[in-house]
């Protein structure tokens, strides 16, 4: 049987904490694979069933406060990110007749990737919680 599919969240993310200079090519591959084409391809994969759906359907993206401004530290996170964001409002533009979109930008997280980076991190559950309320 057909799984009725409505919403789709894409929440992916890695990151290099590195200067680009330090990073191999493959740190950057990675990124990219795991934060844009993941993104792009679940959504390219839903897409169809979403919009033939009969009502309403969502697309909820994460992307992260570092979309916004560029970070020495972790470039082509930052960049990733942004495209995340980017990709979203593209696809709200073409599509928010059937869609809603949503692309969540959250700030440090405590998560294993950012294990003991930043003293002001939130939790994901609260980011979660925050984003439903």
């Amino acid at each position: 049987k057909e799984v009725d599919v409505s919403v789709l969240v894409n929440n992916v993310g890695c990151a290099k904490f590195e200067s680009l200079d330090k990073h191999s090519v493959w740190d950057s591959m990675r990124q990219i694979n795991v934060n844009v084409n993941s993104q792009t391809y679940m959504s390219m994969f839903l897409l169809p069933k979403l919009l033939a759906r009969e009502s309403r359907s969502a697309i909820i993206s994460v992307s992260s406060v570092a979309a916004y401004s560029p970070g020495g530290m972790v470039p082509v996170y930052c960049a990733t990110k942004a495209y995340n964001m980017m990709l979203s409002e593209c696809m709200r533009d073409q599509f928010s007749d059937k869609i809603d979109f949503l692309t969540v930008t959250p700030a440090n997280t405590k998560t294993q990737m950012n294990s003991g980076r930043y003293c002001f991190s939130v939790t994901a559950e609260s980011h979660a919680k925050a984003t439903i309320d």
